[in-house]
C-alpha cells in the first residue's frame, strides 16, 4: 500500500519547490543543463463551430439550458401582448447547415435576422404564415371564439411590422435569458418575408435549429 503523504508534509514540499530548495529542472537526452521544465501531456481537440459538428454527439447543455429560460419567458411576453394564454415548448435541438436549412422551411411568414452583439454572427426567428395571421388576427382584437382562416396571400407591410414588434420582444427576452452565460445585446436587424433573399450565412456553415 502507498503511503500517503500528510498535509503538514504537503505544505513542507511546497515550501520548499517556492524556495528553490528542489531543484525541477531536466536534464536532456544528450546530458546538456538546458533548463527546462516538466509539464504534463495534455491533448487538446479543435472544434470548428462553423462546419461538420454533429450537436447531437457534441451537446451544450447551457445552450438547453438558456432555450428552456427562453421558451418560458416568451410565454409570459407574449400572453401579455396579446392578452391571451400562450405556451412555448422547447422540442429538440439538431444541428444542420444553412443551405439544408432553408430547404427544409415550409409555409414562411415573417423571417427576423438579428444580431448577437458582442458575439459574432446572426440568430434567426421564423415564424409559419399560420402563426403570423393568427397573431395579427389577435391583436387587432378577433375573439377567440371567432373561426380563423389562414388567408392565401403575403402578409403586408403593416402586417409584417406588427410581427416585428414581436420578434423585436423576443429580443429582449433572448437576452435576459442569456444573462447567466454572458451580457447579450441582441435586436432585429431586418425582416424578409422571402427566404431566399437571406444571406447572412454561407450556405456551408452549419447552424442550430432550436
Amino acid at each position: 500500500m502507498e503511503r500517503i503523504l500528510t498535509q503538514s508534509e504537503i505544505d513542507e514540499l511546497l515550501s520548499a519547490f517556492e524556495d528553490g530548495e528542489i531543484d525541477v529542472r531536466l536534464k536532456s537526452d544528450e546530458g546538456d543543463d538546458s533548463t527546462h521544465y516538466s509539464h504534463a501531456s495534455k491533448i487538446v481537440s479543435d472544434i470548428d463551430l462553423t462546419k461538420g459538428q454533429n450537436y447531437s454527439k457534441w451537446r451544450i447543455a447551457n445552450l438547453d439550458i438558456v432555450f428552456n429560460a427562453f421558451a418560458r419567458y416568451y410565454s409570459i411576453s407574449l400572453s401579455n401582448s396579446l392578452q391571451r394564454s400562450v405556451v412555448i415548448h422547447k422540442r429538440e435541438i439538431v444541428s444542420k447547415f444553412f443551405e439544408d436549412f432553408l430547404s427544409d422551411l415550409d409555409n414562411v411568414g415573417v423571417l427576423g435576422v438579428f444580431s448577437l452583439d458582442p458575439l459574432k454572427g446572426n440568430g434567426l426567428f421564423v415564424f409559419d404564415k399560420s402563426l403570423c395571421f393568427c397573431f395579427v388576427e389577435m391583436l387587432f382584437g378577433v375573439s377567440a371564439e371567432s373561426a380563423f382562416v389562414v388567408p392565401d396571400r403575403e402578409l403586408t407591410a403593416i402586417e409584417t411590422n406588427v410581427i416585428r414588434s414581436l420578434m423585436t420582444e423576443g429580443c429582449s427576452v433572448l437576452n435576459r435569458a442569456f444573462d447567466p452565460l454572458d451580457q447579450l445585446s441582441s435586436r432585429i436587424a431586418r425582416v424578409e418575408t422571402n427566404w431566399k433573399l437571406l444571406n447572412v450565412l454561407s450556405p456551408e456553415t452549419e447552424v442550430i435549429q432550436v
